[in-house]
């Protein structure tokens, strides 16, 4: 059954580069010219010794996530695994773990109870293993605007800064909103 007669594969925006029929040799030729292009003056990642694995390759918590946010949660985790991240633990409420396991397989995940898909501060305390544990903390992709939740990252911070300081954190999106609404972000020194 023929519905839309001939069909042509071609990548979104490259239409206006040429003819609708670009040969696919010419498409990952502009494909990498794009990349060189984005990629253009950055360092190279180092290399990784013969006998590295993923334990000596850093340890990164990545945390948030809630209901109807898990797609920031998602890219943050597979972009710190593109990225060389040798351990990714994903901690998020329990509700999104089997889109997590399903998306990263090979991130760690670390599902917190939640309410009705949100984290609250009470989970706190079920993070200070992994926050011993970790080289580096992500906190605030898909973590939402719930007041508890909100909560729930100024308590995290608040306990990364006591239980280990000087902690590379990575603070975004939710929980830099957090942060600005806060009235007790006081005692949080932060270096760039």
């Amino acid at each position: 059954m023929v519905v839309a007669g001939g069909v042509i594969r071609v990548l979104v925006g490259l239409q206006l580069l040429g003819p609708a029929r670009l040969h696919r040799a010419h498409l990952w030729r502009i494909r990498w010219r794009i990349l060189e292009r984005m990629t253009e003056g950055l360092p190279l990642p180092p290399e990784r010794a013969v006998d590295a694995h993923k334990g000596s390759l850093g340890r990164l918590l990545v945390v948030g996530g809630s209901r109807g946010l898990a797609g920031a949660l998602h890219l943050m985790v597979g972009g710190a695994l593109r990225g060389g991240a040798g351990y990714v633990v994903a901690a998020a409420p329990a509700e999104l773990a089997s889109g997590l396991t399903v998306a990263h397989p090979e991130a760690v995940q670390r599902s917190l109870p939640g309410t009705e898909g949100f984290l609250q501060a009470a989970e706190v305390e079920l993070l200070l293993a992994e926050l011993e544990e970790a080289d580096a903390l992500a906190l605030g992709p898909g973590l939402g605007l719930h007041l508890a939740t909100q909560d729930f990252g100024l308590d995290l911070l608040h306990a990364v800064a006591r239980a280990r300081p000087g902690m590379r954190v990575v603070v975004d999106a939710d929980a830099l909103t957090a942060l600005a609404h806060a009235d007790r972000s006081g005692g949080l020194r932060w270096e760039a």
